[in-house]
Order: structure tokens, then C-alpha cells, then sequence
């Protein structure tokens, strides 16, 4: 599959392509077009902490992390930055800068709009719990 757009005079303008593999109808595909340099995202862990609770006897640890994620834009135009972070077992979002959606049980998306010629930086904390 070969995208193009249409640039400021109308032209079509080749922006990426992908091949993809039989898809049953109404299902989703996912098409990877190539990398854009003019948009960069840096991820640190800036916090991590570990405690322990004790239900029903049992000791439950409870994991505390926190992120920050730089996007920066080198285009003239602004864009959506679409970031998705897997999170695994029973999580919860307790801090974010900007809000996110669950995807599903291992999916926090957050939809970030990077200004032309700037950056954005979105921080977020999860809990994640052991048992319930």
C-alpha cells in the first residue's frame, strides 16, 4: 500500500508505504510508513519505589514509577504525537500531565500536541498493585 498527499500546490507527494498480510473485513491494520526525522521523543524513568502491604496475611508489593517523555517538533506545522505504554498487571495512572485512555489491559495512550518548532513534555506516574 503506497500513501500520498497533497502538497501546498496540490501535487501529490509520496509520504510512505507498507505492505500488509490478509485481513478478515472490519478488522484494524496497522501500517508503518517510515520514521520522521523532524519529530523525536526521549523517555526517562525520573522515579521508581517499591513498598509492601500485607493483606489476608499475605505480604503484596505495590511498584510506584514515574516517566517523563520530551516531544519536540522541528517541523513549521504542529503535530499529534500518539504515545502508547505498556503496562502490566493491575495498574492505575495516579499523575499525568495531560490525560490518557485505556487502550485495553496493557495499553495508557496519550494523545500529545507538539507545537511547530517546539516541544512538549508530558510526565506520568502508574501504581501498579500485586493481588487486589
Amino acid at each position: 500500500m503506497r500513501l500520498y498527499k497533497a502538497d501546498s500546490k496540490g501535487t501529490a507527494q509520496f509520504i510512505g508505504e507498507d505492505s500488509i498480510d490478509h485481513t478478515a473485513k472490519g478488522e484494524t491494520m496497522r501500517l508503518t510508513l517510515g520514521e520522521s526525522f523532524d519529530v523525536s521523543a526521549k523517555r526517562k524513568q525520573t522515579a521508581y519505589r517499591v513498598s509492601t502491604r500485607v493483606v489476608e496475611g499475605a505480604k503484596l508489593r505495590d511498584y510506584r514509577s514515574s516517566f517523563e517523555v520530551i516531544l519536540k517538533n522541528g517541523k513549521a506545522t504542529p503535530v499529534q504525537v500518539r504515545i502508547a505504554e505498556p503496562v502490566y498487571g493491575n495498574w492505575s495512572i495516579t499523575a499525568e500531565s495531560q490525560p490518557h485512555t485505556k487502550e485495553d489491559a496493557f495499553t495508557a495512550v496519550w494523545l500529545v500536541d507538539v507545537p511547530a518548532e517546539g516541544e512538549t513534555i508530558l510526565t506520568y506516574s502508574v501504581l501498579t498493585k500485586e493481588g487486589q
